[in-house]
């Protein structure tokens, strides 16, 4: 049993007393099934019982990850959204279901019901995610490099495959899983599964580590901005995981992390810096958004552009900005705190800043949730 277990157990069970102790200081996910379990009877209950439940630690006001449900202390409805008292790394949507990648799980909320839903928690804490958009699968990598997967519908995970280290990047590419880990320094190892077992069909090195990654299903690629800010495209095909093409400025700057996204159709390449690219050749194309941005998301021919817009000085506060397909901005929303993700379940839009602290401090962050109709 490792040491965060023998904390939990202690924490759960009592000191060599017998006296039940508190759980501040808790840190880290729900403890392994047995742990859990003897937990449970110990208590008199059945060994899968909801521990925060038995001693209400639901209602303590403190934000457990821990916990079998989602703990409402993690989040609290506002007028126009949800405060988020847990510190978002990334999100993805599946249907009407958001996917909030914490440091310690990953969150789920259901924009249709407006209700939260239990947390899925992997074996060690989750560094990157991936949401499969034909059935839902949710990938996780973590510190170890293993990669774990939980099938459509399921809350406990399975193991998926292993990396060289810590995994940084996934993306789901068609029926294939894409991974970047940190296996040597800054040295990155780039590797592609097959999704329906964990099969490795290729991998390979490089020395270029990525900002942001999107998958051109029509050329088989995966174009990505690498930390000098050129583009690069990665051949799936054959599993070679190379270079094949492009060393184009995306041209964003001023410490933007620079997205990359593949408009509808997979007509182009759309970046950070609103440059539009040719998504075979790497050119730029004649139009611009007009705007840089920190995230975009599509509904029909319409740009839904989330960026950042100086408030103050050293202070920031996001703009959601509706572009027609002509280019042209037919609206504009302001929105509290640093821009996180804009995207779209089949009836509303969802958007997650950062409101504080930002800048980033050592404070625990507070994010916030909006939904807006499409």
């Amino acid at each position: 049993m490792n040491g965060r277990w023998v904390l939990l157990a202690g924490l759960l069970f009592g000191c060599e007393s017998g006296e039940p102790l508190a759980k501040e200081g808790l840190v880290g996910g729900k403890a392994d099934d047995a742990t859990w379990a003897k937990a449970c009877r110990d208590a008199g209950l059945e060994p899968d019982c909801d521990l925060c439940a038995y001693h209400g630690w639901y209602e303590d006001a403190v934000c457990d990850a821990f916990c079998p449900e989602h703990d409402p202390s993690c989040s609290a409805e506002t007028g126009d959204g949800w405060d988020l008292y847990f510190d978002v790394q990334d999100a993805a949507v599946h249907g009407s279901v958001l996917h909030l990648l914490d440091r310690e799980v990953v969150r789920r909320f259901d924009a249709a019901t407006g209700k939260f839903l239990p947390p899925l928690r992997g074996p060690s804490a989750p560094l990157s995610m991936a949401v499969a958009a034909d059935d839902g699968t949710v990938y996780v990598g973590h510190e170890s490099g293993q990669l774990s997967v939980f099938a459509p519908g399921a809350t406990t995970p399975s193991p998926f495959a292993t990396t060289a280290g810590r995994v940084t990047d996934l993306v789901v590419a068609g029926d294939r899983l894409y991974a970047e880990d940190q296996s040597n320094g800054t040295w990155v190892t780039r590797s592609l599964f097959d999704r329906s077992g964990g099969g490795l069909l290729g991998r390979a090195g490089s020395s270029s580590d990525m900002w942001s990654h999107a998958f051109h299903r029509s050329r088989d690629v995966i174009h990505a901005v690498d930390l000098s800010d050129h583009v690069v495209t990665i051949e799936l095909a054959g599993g070679t995981l190379r270079d094949v093409d492009g060393a184009f400025d995306a041209g964003v700057g001023a410490g933007f992390t620079p997205p990359v996204r593949i408009t509808p159709g997979d007509r182009s390449i759309l970046l950070g810096s609103g440059r539009f690219l040719d998504p075979a050749t790497l050119d730029p194309q004649p139009q611009e958004l007009g705007t840089t941005f920190q995230d975009v998301a599509f509904v029909g021919n319409d740009f839904l552009v989330l960026r950042a817009v100086a408030s103050g000085p050293d202070t920031w506060s996001s703009e959601l900005l509706t572009i027609s397909g002509a280019l042209a901005i037919s609206s504009t929303r302001a929105l509290a705190g640093w821009p996180g993700r804009v995207l779209t379940t089949p009836d509303q839009v969802v958007v997650v800043t950062r409101v504080s602290p930002f800048p980033p401090t050592d404070e625990p962050p507070r994010h916030h949730l909006v939904l807006l109709p499409r």
